[in-house]
């Protein structure tokens, strides 16, 4: 027998209530722990921007749970990318490359701007080349290369989950034809809007998770230790998966 499907005004008070802890919670986390460290070259500083545009994300999300169906996935997207972030650093560590992708995000734009501005060339590639000193003088490493998110989330063990996901969130948020030319009730239904706002879902406890346990701070009504098991899990059993399959082609 096919189990009914819950209703949305059900499952949006839902969402709404758990969306609202977890705003708490990343408030309190910020406001307690990472909130004083958001200008200094440290971890804490690099999560808790994390922390923050998790904040700003999440808020966007609440505005717009009942908004077409793209404004949704932009934010789910976003929420997707700072997960995988923090499971990049988890499993190598390095905190302060992503500073170092700053710095080269930074010059690129810098110096792209300056080339479109013959009057102030010269000015702005020596804005270009004091910026990339500075950087290196503060003993950030600047990489020829810009980060790559595919490659953020093979390092932490999250491939699975960011090939199936983001790609469909990609559809939406982008002009695709599908979103250009399909019939509305093609794409902006309740269909995806419940499944997005799932997998937001996954994506807030592992962000709130990995941040609860680096700073030592809890203030959620959840087994922290616990939560991480499990998705630690998850990425293990993701990991075998992929590897099974890679082995029978």
């Amino acid at each position: 027998m096919r189990a009914e499907v819950e209703d949305w005004n059900q499952a949006r008070d839902r969402y709404v209530e758990q969306f609202t802890r977890y705003r708490a919670w990343l408030g309190e986390l910020l406001d307690h722990h990472y909130g004083d460290n958001l200008d200094q070259l440290s971890q804490d500083g690099m999560t808790g921007r994390i922390v923050g545009r998790t904040i700003w994300d999440l808020e966007n999300l609440m505005k717009w749970m009942d908004a077409p169906v793209p404004l949704v996935a932009y934010c789910v997207r976003s929420l997707l990318e700072l997960a995988t972030i923090l499971w990049s650093v988890e499993r190598r560590g390095d905190w302060l490359r992503w500073y170092g992708f700053a710095a080269t995000d930074l010059i690129d734009c810098a110096r792209k701007s300056a080339l479109r501005d013959p009057d102030s060339e010269d000015e702005g590639l020596r804005v270009v080349e004091d910026l990339k000193q500075a950087y290196q003088k503060a003993g950030i490493d600047v990489p020829k290369e810009a980060e790559k998110t595919f490659a953020e989330a093979e390092n932490g063990g999250y491939s699975s989950e960011y090939a199936e996901t983001f790609k469909l969130l990609s559809k939406f948020v982008h002009p695709t034809p599908l979103v250009l030319f399909g019939p509305a009730g093609l794409y902006d239904n309740d269909v995806f809007r419940r499944f997005f706002l799932m997998k937001s879902l996954k994506y807030l406890r592992t962000v709130y998770c990995l941040a609860a346990e680096q700073s030592g701070c809890n203030p959620a009504e959840i087994d922290v230790a616990g939560e991480l098991a499990r998705l630690r899990a998850e990425l293990a059993f993701s990991a075998e998966c992929t590897a099974l399959g890679e082995t029978s082609q």
